[in-house]
Order: C-alpha cells, then structure tokens, then sequence
C-alpha cells in the first residue's frame, strides 16, 4: 500500500477502481444499478483511517445490499494482484437480485417479466 492510499486522491482513485468493476459485474448479471455513487463509509465524508474497513453499500429498485473492503483487499486489487473484491461485490449483487419479500416497493413499480 502506497502512501497516497489514504489521500483524498488515493480514496477517490479506489473508489472509481471498484466502481468500474462494480458496473461491468452488474451489466454482465444484467443488474441495473440505482443512479448515481453507491455508498462508501456510511455516507460519512471523513477520510477513513489507516487499517478501517470500507463499506459500500448498493442499491437497486429500492433494495440494498452491503459489504465490507478490508484495506489489504484494496490494495491488492488496485496493484493489479489477486483480491476478494471482486467476489465480494460479485455477491453483494447477488443479494439484491435475490428474492426479498420485506423490500420495500421501488416508485417506479414492478416490471420484471
């Protein structure tokens, strides 16, 4: 890990990283994805510390799902090596295609087919 890893760059530069692979998972399990960021850290716009956890939370038609990044994850997957982000988010968006009958309704309605 970088000393830039816990800069504002080095957060930013991570997140769109995981937001890349985030978005090709979910175009190939045909996911749609709510508009705009997922979640990092709660909502929170302070700087995680060295060694925390990164949450990410995503949504679809209303329904959420979580996981955590541990910061050896991150940067094992931006340096390019083997890493578990990819099946975490692989599986958080298993999560929200997967039947959930206390989901709320989305406002748009349901029109699966």
């Amino acid at each position: 890990m970088d000393s830039t890893f816990y800069t504002q760059h080095g957060i930013l530069n991570t997140q769109v990283r995981v937001f890349k692979r985030l978005t090709t998972i979910a175009n190939q399990k045909g996911i749609r994805l709510d508009p705009g960021w997922p979640t990092w850290f709660d909502g929170s716009w302070s700087l995680p510390k060295p060694g925390d956890t990164w949450k990410l939370t995503l949504s679809s038609r209303g329904v959420t799902s979580s996981t955590t990044l541990t910061a050896e994850e991150l940067a094992a997957f931006i340096a390019g090596r083997w890493s578990e982000v990819p099946a975490k988010l692989d599986r958080a968006l298993d999560a929200l295609s997967a039947p959930n009958k206390t989901a709320a309704p989305s406002r748009w309605g349901d029109h699966s087919v």
